[in-house]
C-alpha cells in the first residue's frame, strides 16, 4: 500500500510540473527553450486561455525572475515578441499577462542564439575599371561576421592602392583611379573565430574594357576561278584561255604565209 501511495504522489507531481504555468484561472503557454542561428527571424509567442489579455515582455540578464526588466518595444500589448538575433548569446525572457485585475507571469524562456565560423565563401573578385563605380560584397558562412583589411607587417597589402573602401559587412565599393593588379588579405571575425582570405583585384583601363576586335572582310574570289557556262555545259576558264591562244597562233601563221606568197 505504501508503494501505491508513492506512485500516486509521483504521478501527481509529474502532472503538475508538465502542465503550463497556471495561476488565478490563467493558463500561460510558452516554450521552455529555443535555439536559433544569428540572423534568424523568430517570434516568441505567449498563449493565454482568456479574452482580451494584455502582454508585457521582460528580459532578465541573470536568468532570475527577480532580475527582470521590461523589454524595449514600441508595443507592449502583443502576444508575440520578435527575438533579437543580430549577435550570438543566451537570453532569458518572461511574459507578463494581465486580464482585468489579475497579472501573472510565465516561466523563464531560455533563447540561445548561435553562430558559425566565418569561413569565406567568396574566393575571387570581379574585374574593376578605372573611373567606373565598383561594388561587390564578400560573403562568409557567418551572418554576424565583421570583415576588415588584415595588415600583417610581414605581408604585402595593397588594398589602399585600389582607391576603394571596405564596409564591415564585406562590401567593397568606390571608383578606382589607376589600373593594375592589387593583392591584399581580408579578415572575418565573430565570437566563434577569425578567418583569413587573400584576394587579387584587377583594375583595367577604360580603353581595355571597351576595346573590341575589328572584323575582317571575307576575301573576294578572283574572276579566274569562276567557270563559264555555254548552253548548259560548264567550261573551265583555263580551257577558254588555251583555245584563244591556239586561234591567235593560227591567225598569225596565216598572215605570215600570205606575206611570203606576195613576194
Amino acid at each position: 500500500m505504501k508503494k501505491l501511495w508513492l506512485i500516486l504522489v509521483a504521478a501527481v507531481l509529474c502532472l503538475v510540473l508538465c502542465l503550463p504555468a497556471t495561476a488565478g484561472g490563467l493558463t500561460i503557454s510558452i516554450p521552455d527553450f529555443v535555439e536559433l542561428q544569428v540572423g534568424d527571424v523568430y517570434d516568441l509567442v505567449c498563449e493565454v486561455n482568456a479574452d482580451n489579455p494584455e502582454y508585457v515582455w521582460y528580459e532578465t540578464a541573470s536568468g532570475q525572475m527577480q532580475d527582470i526588466i521590461a523589454c524595449n518595444r514600441g508595443e507592449e500589448t502583443e502576444k508575440s515578441f520578435r527575438v533579437p538575433t543580430d549577435k550570438a548569446g543566451t537570453h532569458y525572457y518572461v511574459c507578463g499577462v494581465t486580464v482585468g485585475d489579475v497579472t501573472e507571469y510565465s516561466h523563464i524562456v531560455t533563447v540561445t542564439v548561435q553562430t558559425t565560423e566565418p569561413v569565406f565563401r567568396t574566393k575571387s573578385l570581379p574585374t574593376a575599371t578605372v573611373g567606373q563605380p565598383y561594388s561587390f560584397k564578400i560573403e562568409t558562412e557567418a551572418r554576424d561576421a565583421v570583415i576588415g583589411v588584415y595588415y600583417n607587417p610581414g605581408q604585402k597589402n595593397e588594398f589602399s592602392d585600389t582607391g576603394l573602401t571596405l564596409a564591415d559587412d564585406g562590401t567593397i565599393s568606390g571608383t578606382p583611379k589607376k589600373a593594375g593588379s592589387f593583392s591584399f588579405t581580408l579578415i572575418a571575425s565573430n565570437d566563434a573565430a577569425d578567418a583569413y582570405e587573400s584576394f587579387t583585384l584587377t583594375v583595367q583601363t577604360a580603353e581595355t574594357a571597351t576595346a573590341t576586335p575589328v572584323p575582317t572582310a571575307p576575301a573576294t574570289p578572283t574572276a579566274t576561278t569562276a567557270p563559264v557556262s555555254t548552253d548548259g555545259v560548264v567550261i573551265p576558264v583555263w580551257a577558254l584561255t588555251l583555245a584563244g591562244g591556239v586561234v591567235a597562233g593560227i591567225i598569225i601563221a596565216l598572215i605570215i604565209a600570205a606575206i611570203f606568197r606576195k613576194r
